[in-house]
């Protein structure tokens, strides 16, 4: 970042700088292939885990790993856990309220 100098795909894969590699052209399907794997998460569950990672990356380590431990005890009080439960037991696929 500091020299500007570009480096590839697999470089940036390589040093974590980003998650996954698509051939070209293949960017859009495979953005859309995740956006339907997401939306299959209980939505109270994704919220706090976005609000852990915006506010927590600015925090100190231990108000970091303070805000996280309230946000998950926040996500075992919602009705989707329950059910994310009783179908990991059952062996199928969740089906959230998103409450």
């Amino acid at each position: 970042m500091f020299t500007g100098d570009p480096i590839s795909a697999e470089k940036a894969l390589q040093i974590g700088l980003v998650d996954h590699v698509v051939p070209k052209g293949e960017g859009l399907n495979y953005a859309k292939k995740q956006a339907e794997k997401i939306n299959r998460f209980s939505l109270p569950a994704l919220i706090r885990i976005k609000k852990a990672i915006n506010e927590g990356l600015q925090a100190p380590l231990w108000e970091g790993i303070q805000l996280e431990a309230q946000l998950f005890e926040e996500v075992f009080q919602t009705e989707d856990i329950k059910e994310g439960v009783q179908a990991f037991i059952e062996k199928r696929e969740a089906s959230f309220s998103h409450r």
